[in-house]
């Protein structure tokens, strides 16, 4: 029997976000930069999508001019299930600008707003969605859902899929498709999860927006084989030890999964390098290097 699991638990950030030319992906750990974004959404954003981020009110229809109209950006609304580079492409361009026959106001921004700005505004609405947003379960259950046809002994359980803002969705999904070989949990403490990775044969991590994945090194501390999303800082982390995939595309999920049972052996001679990889991951080293570069900086003052 093989069992994959996927572990979608909230993960604590260790470090604050940087900015760079691959500025992606936009996380809401910086409070400087969403106070930053809070006031280039109230000054560029707000008079369309309302300062609460609520969006225009009957958002869904048109308005006196035909135009569809402003969206929420709280969560409630469809801005979250698009990535970071086409949510930041969307302002500086303007869906004007992207869709020949787009019937909207939402106009370009790269005048006003450089990309810093830009990615400040994000960081600024995604502080309003909840976290289970970017652990892509839906996309996982589907991609299972299709790999799983016509093979026996697999299993798919979803750790924490049980709780929070999208797990509705998540039982939903169980109810329109049912599937008796995925099974989901409530969350589980450290030591039931290494429990869960010791009877597991491969674990997936889905989640597009982290900035220090602890899960995802507690995971790699196990040696247990691993397919990832390709997002944020997890193939900086997992570097040549794993297998990856888009997580917004349901398709790629399950090559991955394929791939990971065709090349399971490539995989399993990865251990070493996963546990390696992850020793680099410490408090203490973390501790050391801060106390070093302040100690750098404060010498060179």
């Amino acid at each position: 029997m093989k069992k994959i699991l996927l572990i979608s638990t909230l993960l604590i950030s260790l470090s604050s976000i940087s900015y760079s030319d691959n500025h992606y992906p936009i996380t809401r750990d910086s409070q400087l930069m969403i106070a930053r974004g809070k006031i280039a959404y109230q000054n560029n954003c707000a008079s369309c999508h309302q300062v609460n981020l609520s969006g225009a009110e009957n958002w869904k229809g048109v308005d006196e001019d035909g135009h569809r109209k402003a969206p929420p950006l709280n969560g409630t609304g469809h801005t979250w299930h698009h990535d970071d580079e086409t949510l930041h492409k969307i302002i500086k361009y303007g869906l004007v600008g992207i869709i020949s026959d787009y019937e909207g106001k939402m106009g370009a921004f790269g005048d006003k707003l450089n990309d810093k700005d830009i990615d400040s505004v994000l960081a600024y609405i995604k502080s309003f969605w909840p976290d289970d947003y970017y652990k892509h379960q839906i996309n996982v259950m589907r991609a299972f859902t299709e790999f799983s046809k016509g093979k026996k002994n697999m299993f798919l359980k979803l750790v924490g899929a049980s709780k929070g803002i999208c797990s509705q969705e998540v039982v939903d999904f169980l109810i329109n498709s049912p599937n008796d070989r995925i099974e989901i949990t409530d969350y589980l403490d450290k030591h039931e999860i290494i429990e869960e990775l010791k009877n597991s044969s491969l674990a997936l991590f889905a989640s597009s927006c982290e900035n220090m994945p602890n899960t995802l090194i507690e995971k790699m501390q196990t040696g247990i084989p691993i397919i990832c999303s390709n997002r944020g800082p997890m193939p900086e982390i997992l570097k040549d030890s794993a297998f990856y995939f888009d997580p917004f595309d349901v398709f790629s999920i399950r090559d991955s999964l394929e791939r990971a049972i065709v090349d399971y052996h490539i995989l399993l001679n990865l251990q070493a390098r996963r546990i390696e990889l992850a020793s680099e991951f410490s408090w203490r080293r973390c501790s050391s290097e801060t106390f070093k570069n302040l100690k750098d900086v404060y010498e060179s003052m």
